[in-house]
């Protein structure tokens, strides 16, 4: 993976964004920020196909979740082991833009 990957770019609009390939990586942080209110689903596939939510630690306190509904800039982490596709879908926004990018690392 590239240093970082755009998933979303100053989206105002509802959608599933770009996505981060994620079988050589066994970490991704992704950054939210923005202007709008909004509401983020983490999603994993392992077909690329077929997505599902999945669970991310919320990086300055102890929420382990799937999704977020925020106005702040946030960090997240998760465990890349065993999935292959990552997108972050904006399933809600008003009052502005939100962008998300990812930055991936192995241990290998």
């Amino acid at each position: 993976m590239e240093q970082y990957k755009t998933l979303q770019n100053a989206q105002t609009v509802i959608g599933n964004g770009g996505y981060v390939i994620t079988n050589t990586i066994d970490t991704l942080v992704i950054a939210i920020s923005g202007t709008a209110t909004f509401t983020v689903n983490f999603m994993a596939s392992i077909d690329g196909i077929s997505y599902f939510l999945y669970e991310g630690n919320k990086l300055g306190n102890s929420s382990i979740l799937g999704n977020t509904t925020s106005t702040l800039g946030e960090g997240w982490e998760f465990d890349t082991t065993g999935i292959n596709y990552f997108q972050a879908s904006i399933t809600a926004i008003s009052g502005g833009y939100v962008t998300i990018i990812a930055n991936g690392c192995s241990t290998v």
